[in-house]
Formats: structure tokens, sequence, C-alpha cells
């Protein structure tokens, strides 16, 4: 009523120690509050993005996997290989981090269609966090990228860097939606 939207959630009920029971409530957890889709950790094992992947179809919601340092431009394709509900959640400053992983660009036009949402910051190749426009995240690259190509999925602001003296974390947010803005 508010005129808030959920577009994902990440409830803890989706661990390879998780019974199909709370795996399937996760998923009508993420119904319940209009998702559309489910985000977890990518799985190392790949029975467990399977298993996932099945009950993500079944629950008719995508599930989405974050990377961090294994973010490279292949990291999914066993995944979204094994169902079509098997999806990304993308960190495009985590990706930056990883020596020879190339633009996190390449992978938005890649995949765009098998994206969910994505993670916003702005870090350094050896893993800072600094405010928006200071690093070497394409952020404006990739924020016209979504304009001009239409994209659906959504972006989410990461506020990871440390808040400089005299602000706080709503003051920095704001200034990272304007920079989204001005993009």
């Amino acid at each position: 009523d508010a005129g808030v939207s959920i577009y994902a959630c990440k409830p803890n009920a989706f661990g390879a120690n998780n019974t199909d029971a709370e795996v399937d409530y996760g998923f009508r957890v993420a119904k319940a509050l209009g998702a559309s889709h489910c985000t977890i950790e990518l799985p190392p094992d790949p029975a467990q993005s399977l298993r996932l992947g099945k009950a993500a179809e079944k629950n008719k919601v995508y599930m989405a996997y974050h990377t961090h340092g294994q973010g490279a431009i292949d990291v999914f394709d066993t995944a979204f290989s094994q169902s079509p509900y098997n999806r990304s959640n993308i960190d495009i400053g985590h990706y930056v981090t990883r020596p020879g992983n190339g633009s996190p660009i390449e992978f938005l036009k890649k995949y765009n269609d098998k994206i969910s949402s994505i993670h916003i910051k702005d870090r350094t190749k050896d893993g800072g966090n600094l405010p928006w426009g200071t690093g070497e995240t394409p952020l404006v690259e990739a924020l016209q990228l979504m304009r001009d190509q239409k994209y659906k999925f959504p972006a989410s602001a990461e506020l990871e860097y440390i808040v400089p003296e005299g602000s706080d974390a709503v003051k920095e947010l704001a200034k990272c939606v304007e920079y989204a803005r001005k993009a």
C-alpha cells in the first residue's frame, strides 16, 4: 500500500542440509512477498543448484545465484544449463576483483536474459570498496547499458564503503542514487 515492492528475497531455506519442504517454503515466502526470485550464494556443488533449479521451476519463482570473488564469465554455466529457473544475481563490483576476469559489461551483454538482478558498488581490482565514481567498476557503462538495452532486471545499490566522518549511511546512499541518476 505504501508503494514498496519486493523483487527478491533470501530466506535461510536453501542450504544443502535444508529439507525439500523447507526449500519449498522459501519459495512460497518469495511468492507471498511478490518477489520474482530468491537469492543464495552459488553452491559449490552442482547437485545443489540442480535441486534448487528444479524446486524453483516447480514453484515458478527464479533462483538467482550470487557470487563474490568467483564471478567469472562462465561461473553460472552449469546452473544455467540445469534449469531455466536458475538465474544470476551478479555483483559487478565483486566481478572486477577477479584477476583476468574482463569487464562485467561482457557478462551483462552475454547473459542479460538469465539475470534476475544485479548488485552494484564501486571497487578496485584489489578489492577495496570506494565511493561511487572513484573505483574501477564500470558503473556508468553498466547503468547506461541497462537503460539503452531496456534490460528488465533491477540493480541493487550496495553501500559497502566506509562512511566518511560527518556523514551517515542514508546520506551516502542518496549520493549513490544521485550518481546512478546522472549516469
